[in-house]
Parts: structure tokens; sequence; C-alpha cells
């Protein structure tokens, strides 16, 4: 019989929920991007029309920004703006929506499990679906950051499959590790699923010096982490409405964390809190 150890993240080989009491995760976030753009249905100013609402679900804080994107020119890669974002927060912070054309965003520092995230996504589903004529959605995402912050190259190696140990793995001699970033993007056989859907996984880890972050919205801390970002995405034609987007969103959330229990060891699940 087949382990999953053996079969690996993407097989269908049955695996259990582990809680954490202690986990490392610095940010979970779901987005939901839509087809074309809502900027005619809302307009130069979507705070008035989702203020009220999203209060009355417990994000009465609203905050205006800005959106980044890269762009290439003869004096290299810079930032540029790239149209407003409007994010409705909970009073302590630890919940976000994000609002813009193009996509809406659920994200937390305070992720608890599964269900209770997808319980406040649906419920941003119903604010949105009530207020807008939102066609659609055309790509889910879902996506774990995890951060171990303090360790040695040394220490990290038991904790994390061999797969994932990069520059970690070469033995340093008269040298010293400065960095080891990987990123893997993964397909799969659009025959394996229903008619118009297209699946992939992006994961991306390494050991980074202080300072150092691989995805600018998260706060660097000042001593070596290693990360470990996975996210698991669909695109594909999806009604916008609670059981629609639930269904889609769960299936992405349990493939990214089919992922992280991939990669990680027991002696890191016992490390930070495994709940028996």
């Amino acid at each position: 019989m087949s382990t999953f150890d053996d079969a690996g993240p993407f097989s269908d080989v049955p695996i259990d929920d582990v809680r954490l009491t202690n986990a490392p995760l610095v940010t979970v976030l779901a987005q939901l991007r839509f087809p074309g753009s809502l900027g005619v249905l809302l307009g130069d100013d979507p705070v008035a029309r989702f203020a009220g609402a999203f209060a009355d679900e417990g994000y009465p804080l609203i905050e205006r920004g800005q959106q980044m994107s890269l762009e290439l020119s003869p004096q290299g890669v810079k930032t540029v703006p790239a149209g407003n974002l409007w994010s409705m927060l909970t009073a302590d912070r630890r919940w976000q929506v994000s609002l813009t054309p193009e996509f809406v965003t659920l994200t937390t520092g305070s992720y608890s499990h599964r269900d209770d995230f997808l319980e406040r996504l649906v419920r941003v589903v119903d604010v949105l679906s009530t207020a807008l004529p939102v066609p659609g959605v055309s790509r889910v995402g879902y996506r774990y950051i995890n951060r171990v912050p303090g360790l040695t190259g040394e220490q990290i190696q038991p904790l994390v499959r061999g797969a994932l140990h990069g520059g970690l793995a070469v033995p340093e001699g008269g040298a010293h590790l400065h960095a080891s970033v990987s990123e893997s993007t993964f397909s799969f056989d659009p025959s394996d699923g229903p008619a118009g859907v297209r699946d992939g996984l992006l994961a991306r880890w390494g050991h980074l010096q202080p300072g150092v972050v691989l995805d600018p919205t998260v706060p660097p801390v000042d001593e070596v982490s290693w990360v470990l970002d996975i996210d698991a995405f669909r695109h594909a034609d999806i009604p916008f409405d609670r059981e629609a987007v639930a269904a889609h969103v769960r299936e992405m959330s349990v493939r990214a964390y089919r992922f992280f229990r991939w990669a990680v060891t027991d002696a890191f699940l016992d490390r930070f809190g495994r709940e028996s």
C-alpha cells in the first residue's frame, strides 16, 4: 500500500488534518479574480457602496491604497501604481478584505482552521453579491505563507523534506550560506478534471537573511528565516455564489495543505505543537 510520503503531495493518498497550536503561519489568503473588470460597476468610489455592509460583517475600518505592478524600462525594473485598492479591516486588524475592480481578497495573520476561514470568505461573497451584479469568478487562489525565524540551516534540515533543502544541503566548509531560494510551478492535466478547468500550484521556499522577504506584502524580520510559500490556484468559469466559490476554494486549500504536509517532517509538526 502506497504511503503519502511515497506517493507525493499530488496523489490521492488520504491524510488527516493536523492542527498546530503554534503554527508558523505569517499569512493565509484567498483571492477571487473577476472576469474582465468591475470598474464600471464599482465606479470611482466604492467606499460608500460597501462601507456599511462590511461594517455589519465586522470590518469597520476602511483604508485606501495603491496596487503596484512591475514595469520594465531602460533603467531597469521598477514598481509603478496600478490602480486603487480598498481595504476593509476588523477592529484588531487581524482580518482584511481587499477590493479592486479586478479581484477581492480575504487575508489574515490569525488563521485557526480551514472551516472558519471559508465561512468568513463566503460572507464576503454574500456582501458583494447583494451589492453588485458580479458576473462570476475566473480564478480562485488559496495561499499559505509559513516562516520559521531564528534557526540555522543545520537546525532547519530535520524539519523539512530533503527535496526542499536546496543550498542547506551543501557542506559549507570554509564558506557560509548567505541565501538559498527555490521556486517550482506545477500544472495539472486538464483531462483529469471538469472541462474548462486549469489548475496549478506555485511553491517558493528558502533560507533568507534578516530583512529579506519573498513577498513585499509580508513584513520582514530582523533575523534569518526559512520560508515556505504555497499558492494553489484554479482558472475556471465559476458562478459568484457562496456554494460554488466555497467548493472551489476548499479544493485549492486542501491541495495547498497537502503540499505543506508533504514538505515538512514529523519533527516540524511536533516542534510547532501537533495536537493529538
